[in-house]
């Protein structure tokens, strides 16, 4: 089988937008973990800092 130039270039542009897609994908859930985490983080240092106003009173 014999590939032509342009079935080349189709076959490589596909290849470059499954490749963009996987990076967006990883990405992305990268990005929602890193916001879940600092949510996480954010919500220890006010259980924290209302656990110590409780104290103080």
């Amino acid at each position: 089988m014999t590939e032509t130039k342009d079935d080349f270039e189709t076959w490589l542009a596909e290849q470059a937008e499954a490749a963009h897609q996987a990076i967006e994908s990883v990405h992305g859930e990268a990005r929602a973990n890193l916001y879940a985490d600092s949510a996480k983080s954010e919500s220890k240092k006010d259980d924290h800092a209302e656990s110590s106003e409780e104290q103080e009173e």
